[in-house]
């Protein structure tokens, strides 16, 4: 019987910890839309890779765009994971303190910055 509690109680601690994450995550994704939006002029919404995502992904890019036929950008944007956490770092957590970041305050201080023409879905 213990060792059933033991367990039901580690299910519910990963669970709870997953879904912490989860909320975290979205939260952020919504203050960064805001932050593209106002940058982009338009409704831009942007999502963060996921754990999941990241462990698998062997390509170099920061995030990308999806265009369509007319070369228009999509409404959304992905970032990778360490871009989110990057900027969710920085003191208002948003793409806005970025140009004000001292140097070498983080080793992706220009890569993050190079982002947000992808944030903004801009060319």
């Amino acid at each position: 019987m213990t060792g059933k509690v033991a367990l039901a109680c580690m299910v519910l601690a990963v669970v709870g910890f997953f879904g912490w994450r989860y909320e975290q995550t979205r939260g952020l994704e919504h203050r960064l839309g805001r932050i593209a939006s106002a940058l982009a002029g338009r409704p831009v919404k942007v999502h963060c890779q996921g754990n999941t995502g990241a462990i698998f992904d062997v390509s170099g890019e920061l995030g990308s765009v999806q265009f369509d036929a007319a070369g228009h950008p999509a409404a959304t944007t992905d970032l990778k994971q360490d871009v989110c956490r990057w900027l969710s770092h920085l003191p208002g957590g948003g793409v806005a303190d970025a140009a004000t970041a001292p140097n070498g305050s983080n080793a992706r201080h220009e890569d993050a910055l190079g982002t947000i023409p992808t944030i903004t879905n801009s060319q």
